[in-house]
């Protein structure tokens, strides 16, 4: 199976397995398990849609948060940098 139609998200012992989503699927996907609190999760999916959408500021952004909200505030300023850099573009 192609590696962008499968997103396989096995940490915290979770078996989730979303097959042929659109990246709209798998963004919102990502944010519903943002709001729940599954960050590990959500930040597996928003980076498959990144994947797939490498030029997209909003998708940065989100990727941003998750780490912010986990305290990876370093890896969530590099994210937030590149969301302000396409943003310029």
């Amino acid at each position: 199976m192609e590696k962008e139609s499968r997103i396989n998200i096995d940490k915290l012992g979770n078996e989730l397995i979303t097959e042929k989503k659109d990246p709209e699927e798998i963004l919102n996907e990502g944010m519903d398990l943002l709001k729940k609190g599954k960050i590990q999760q959500a930040i597996e999916f928003f980076d498959e849609v990144i994947k797939l959408n490498p030029h997209k500021a909003d998708l940065w952004f989100h990727l941003g948060e998750a780490y912010e909200s986990c305290e990876y505030f370093e890896t969530a300023i590099k994210c937030f940098d590149e969301a302000i850099r396409l943003r310029k573009l």
